[in-house]
């Protein structure tokens, strides 16, 4: 594989959902324009719980769980542009571009470690 180039990339429009809490996730994103927000559903509505700005990955956890369902929704708050990363064509890329697992797991970790100084 050529790395990040096998990869469509993708505009949302501001408002729009690019994935649901609760739905079965196979897609990771790559922020290259524009903020996303994340948000959880409460009781009382929704908490937003990060705003995300290029670059970064988000939706990550789709790419290394399996039948991972989504914990958080994804919504566009301005014209956004993504790289949009399948599961199948990640685990491919993976095994030939070690720096790629690399990018992944530091962002895991740190989202890791800020959810765990939230409790």
């Amino acid at each position: 594989m050529r790395g990040v180039s096998e990869f469509p990339v993708k505009e949302y429009f501001k408002q729009t959902v690019v994935f649901e809490e609760g739905e079965l996730g196979d897609k990771a994103y790559v922020l290259k324009k524009g903020k996303v927000e994340i948000s959880k559903r409460t009781a009382t509505g929704r908490r937003v719980v990060a705003v995300i700005d290029a670059v970064s990955i988000f939706g990550e956890m789709a790419l290394i769980s399996e039948d991972y369902k989504r914990t958080a929704t994804a919504r566009a708050l301005e014209m956004i542009e993504v790289i949009e990363i399948d599961k199948k064509k990640f685990e491919k890329l993976m095994a030939a571009t070690p720096g790629i697992i690399s990018m992944v797991m530091k962002t895991l970790a740190k989202r890791l470690a800020d959810e765990t100084e939230k409790r």
